[in-house]
């Protein structure tokens, strides 16, 4: 999974649960102007965060019948929204009420993560001419499967050993050569 696809899954939930249009669910530091309040803005804070020491090899074949392993592993990511303006704080509480449902399950599944909140949600206004502009944010934790690219396994190649048996009377004329192809 790549930050930005992550990034798009999740204003896509944000969209679907609180029927937002596009322009009003923005990613933060996007160059452009600013849409009419209320709005909101999505951004990756944290990306591929290992959970220890998982990850795991995964083994295949490539299509010649060689031996390949894959690493694979669980990640955490921080995704933060900021819901700026009167009544953006609304848009947040929808969201994270609506994690639950069939539909936002089905849309994360889908995306290929996993989210749940982070917190609580803070209320953060910012000074805006002679006043104060409304401003809260609320993290989330987001949690994926990153797999990494395949590589060979073992070089192929031909391994051949001079077995000789030897007994306490001394060496013996039996010899036999193993060869074993990895």
């Amino acid at each position: 999974m790549t930050r930005e696809a992550m990034l798009q899954t999740v204003r896509g939930m944000f969209k679907a649960a609180t029927g937002l249009a596009d322009a009003k669910v923005r990613v933060s530091h996007d160059d452009g102007p600013r849409p009419a309040l209320p709005y909101v803005t999505v951004e990756v804070l944290t990306f591929g965060t290992m959970q220890g020491f998982t990850d795991e090899l995964l083994d295949t074949l490539d299509g010649g019948g060689g031996p390949l392993q894959t690493p694979r592993g669980s990640r955490e990511a921080t995704i933060q929204v900021t819901g700026v303006g009167l009544g953006a704080d609304d848009y947040l509480q929808t969201f994270r009420s609506k994690l639950v449902t069939p539909a936002q399950i089905t849309l994360a599944v889908a995306g290929g993560l996993a989210i749940d909140l982070m917190g609580t949600m803070v209320n953060i206004p910012a000074l805006r001419d002679t006043g104060f502009m409304p401003k809260v944010t609320q993290d989330f934790l987001v949690q994926y499967q990153h797999t990494g690219t395949a590589e060979s396994a073992i070089p192929v190649s031909t391994i051949e050993t001079d077995y000789e048996t030897n007994s306490e009377a001394g060496p013996s004329d039996y010899s036999e050569i193993f060869t074993t192809t990895l």
